[in-house]
């Protein structure tokens, strides 16, 4: 292969990425990281793990890319090496589009031209998007894709290579690339003319630039026209790239005339007629890789039909003709088309579909998808629609038994052993049988686990964490190493080095320490050795907080030592409220160190711990709690946002209560249950707090710390999270500041009263 045949493979290696892709989308900060234990969307990094068949246990939620390939796996046809890749490499831009198609990729091409002297500064790519801006269709389509900076980076090489960085060609060359480039996301300018006299190599080249800046500037028509010329030129290197181009532009036109969602038929036509000249031409070879891509995407839009029987049956065949990338792209855009689009003409197509059929049923979640997979099971006896089946079936399901016995059949090693023997487990904790789960459980741990992903891992500990019968064996199920981190749900991202091996709570076991336990049994965990220092640490501070608020001073004055340990720096608070000689003494001596230490609340928190120390005060409000009736797992921030809406938003609300842990006596769960009702009582920090602070003056209104325990008290008003009672207390308290102790150093200190 010549060396612009070279090229030309790299210019449309990935040219459906510039067709027409989704919109783009923000959001504003803050962004924290949040641990994921089980992803919900698909599996963990790498992601090649996955596309090797290294399964875990398969959800229902994934991506239907990643349900095709399980598919694969389950019915014995395992992927290829090249599929393997294939599949990964898809998923791996799909995952992280906001880095591939961002404006950084610019960077090849302004590293290659700083390579000429005296060119001059760049002219600044403001974005690689373009905005679609109809009647009731604004959106932004990927204009200037990455394959067309490393093409002009890579053509702007070759011609310093011949005719030098100094040239008065290359200089001209890079001025016309410029104006190219001011055409991604507006009105730019069009390149000049080549000057008479500049060699016929960048005569050529200048055509192919004049012609790009037209396709970038939306100018389809002329675009085409230009490319069509170009391929009649027989001098220019660009004539075999051209007839592609020519598709390309009738495609792009076809995708974003006819409006929000919908393509001109009959451009697409013209385009897989053009199309299926260009692949029965042999002297055009180096572009038919990509000519068969575009072909298709021409083809799913005209004959949606017939293109998913087709794509079915390649994705299913080991070693199938085809593009299995670009396959995997064209058959879940079908599935996603028909689901969205009740005038798809796909209806038929998808319900004969064998891998249709299955992803679909797998995906839902109704009393008809069981029955279905139930059916096609019985029908089929096949490994997925077994796997279907029992992720559907429950305790009262009469084909549970038989499912659990299909179920024990299957070898472990097998792709599917981690999904089987998950279900397996949970079916036989639901119908009853802990003993035969337990020991199923911990022979597969025992066995399986080194080679599970860490989604799969934490599933299997969260049924272990069922199965529990003492403390102990709670605590060691309690231990959770996240798969990855995420920043406000917005960017997802695998577990650092600095993170890799450390253990966390998940929320099934935070749900049950704040809702399910009583102090005396926290105070117990708290010691226990089989937690890393951190987790004892947060069990003791949320105990100790706790058993101050619903006056349980037994608990606390033994908590005392345990939380000094882990925070040195609130012994002398501490100690105080040990001396403190009267109930009254003692709760404000309690009160008055929680207000000194924004990080305490009366719960264990899932996940990422706070960030800052506990005596500091969090800039976005993660101090102290927010009313003990909501969703304890979910963040102050979160909280916040809720509360604030009108109505208040429902999502942070508690739903459901967990079970009781098997191994607590019924003294346990009574303990528990009375200091959860009191507990939940209790009403968000900024109210409570300045409350208790004025109640205790009302009976020691000379006590020295008061002055500042109000200025404290105003301050979680500002800093905690708060309600519409909250600029009640913030003003009382306030009012009381300046009117008792005027001259305080905390009076002065403090200026202003906090609402919400």
């Amino acid at each position: 292969m010549n060396r612009y045949r070279i090229l030309i493979a790299a210019v449309v290696s990935g040219a459906l990425l510039l067709l027409l892709t989704p919109p783009r989308t923000g959001a504003c900060g803050p962004y924290f990281d949040e641990a994921i234990f089980t992803r919900p969307d698909h599996p963990d990094y790498p992601l090649t793990g996955f596309a090797q068949g290294q399964l875990g246990v398969i959800q229902p939620t994934y991506a239907r890319s990643y349900l095709v390939v399980a598919y694969r796996y389950f019915s014995g046809v395992p992927l290829t090496v090249a599929e393997q890749q294939a599949a990964a490499g898809l998923w791996n831009e799909r995952l992280n589009r906001a880095d591939s198609a961002d404006e950084g990729v610019a960077k090849k091409w302004t590293d290659a031209r700083s390579r000429v002297p005296g060119a001059g500064a760049a002219s600044e790519i403001k974005s690689v998007f373009r905005s679609i801006d109809q009647k009731d269709n604004y959106s932004e389509y990927l204009n200037c894709g990455p394959d067309s900076f490393q093409t002009a980076a890579a053509t702007l090489s070759k011609r310093i290579d011949k005719f030098g960085a100094d040239s008065p060609e290359v200089k001209d060359w890079i001025q016309a690339q410029d104006a190219v480039y001011s055409n991604c996301s507006g009105t730019g300018s069009e390149p000049s003319l080549a000057r008479s006299g500049l060699p016929s190599l960048i005569q050529a080249d200048r055509a192919y630039q004049i012609a790009a800046a037209n396709f970038y500037a939306g100018n389809f028509d002329t675009a085409g026209q230009m490319f069509k010329d170009i391929a009649a030129d027989q001098n220019s290197p660009w004539r075999e790239l051209a007839p592609y181009l020519m598709a390309r532009a009738l495609v792009r036109k076809a995708t974003l005339s006819a409006g929000p969602g919908k393509c001109d038929r009959d451009l697409l036509a013209q385009a897989d007629s053009h199309l299926v000249k260009v692949l029965g031409r042999a002297d055009l070879r180096s572009v038919h890789p990509a000519s068969s891509r575009l072909l298709s995407f021409v083809r799913i839009r005209l004959h949606p039909d017939e293109r998913l029987r087709e794509l079915s049956r390649d994705i299913l065949n080991k070693d199938a003709a085809g593009d299995f990338k670009q396959n995997l792209i064209d058959y879940t855009f079908l599935l996603d088309k028909y689901e969205s689009d009740a005038d798809s003409g796909l209806t038929d197509a998808v319900k004969k579909d064998e891998l249709a059929d299955w992803i679909f049923t797998f995906k839902s979640s109704d009393k008809a998808s069981l029955d279905h997979s139930l059916q096609k099971w019985n029908a089929s006896r096949s490994v997925p629609w077994l796997v279907a089946a029992l992720s559907k079936a429950g305790a009262a399901s009469a084909s549970s038994p038989d499912l659990i016995a299909a179920a024990a059949k299957v070898k472990e090693g097998s792709p599917t052993y981690p999904s089987i023997m998950f279900h397996r487990i949970r079916l036989s904790i639901e119908m009853g049988q802990k003993d035969a789960a337990r020991h199923l459980l911990d022979e597969f741990l025992r066995s399986v686990t080194p080679g599970l992903p860490r989604s799969a891992v934490n599933l299997f500990l969260s049924e272990r964490l069922q199965l529990a019968r003492s403390l102990d064996e709670f605590l060691l199920s309690a231990k959770r190493a996240p798969a990855g981190y995420a920043m406000d749900d917005l960017t997802e991202k695998p577990a650092g080095d600095q993170k890799a091996d450390k253990v966390l709570f998940d929320r099934d076991t935070t749900a049950i320490f704040n809702e399910r336990m009583p102090l005396a049994m926290l105070k117990e965990a708290a010691s226990n050795q089989a937690l890393p220092a951190q987790l004892r640490r947060d069990i003791a501070v949320g105990a100790w907080t706790r058993a101050v608020l619903i006056g349980d001073e037994s608990i606390a004055e033994q908590l005392v030592p345990i939380v000094q340990e882990f925070e040195p720096d609130l012994k002398p608070g501490l100690q105080t409220f040990l001396t403190a000689t009267s109930p009254a003494a003692r709760k404000f001596a309690g009160i008055f160190l929680i207000l000194k230490s924004p990080g305490t609340r009366p719960y264990v928190v899932p996940g990422v711990e706070r960030t800052e120390p506990i005596g500091k005060t969090d800039s976005y409000r993660d101090n102290w709690w927010c009313p003990l009736n909501m969703d304890l797992s979910a963040s102050n921030y979160d909280k916040m946002d809720a509360m604030q809406q009108s109505p208040p938003a429902q999502a942070a609300k508690k739903k459901s209560a967990p079970a009781y842990p098997g191994f607590l006596t019924e003294g346990d769960r009574v303990a528990a249950a009375a200091e959860w009702k009191k507990l939940q009582a209790i009403p968000t920090a900024p109210d409570y707090l300045p409350a208790a602070v004025m109640d205790f003056a009302k009976v020691q209104p000379d006590d020295p710390r008061l002055p500042e325990a109000l200025a404290l008290a105003v301050h979680s008003t500002r800093y905690g999270c708060t309600d519409k009672e909250t600029v009640k207390f913030s003003k009382a308290a306030f009012d009381l500041l300046h009117k008792r102790y005027p001259n305080s150093e905390w009076a002065k200190k403090t200026k202003y009263w906090y609402g919400n």
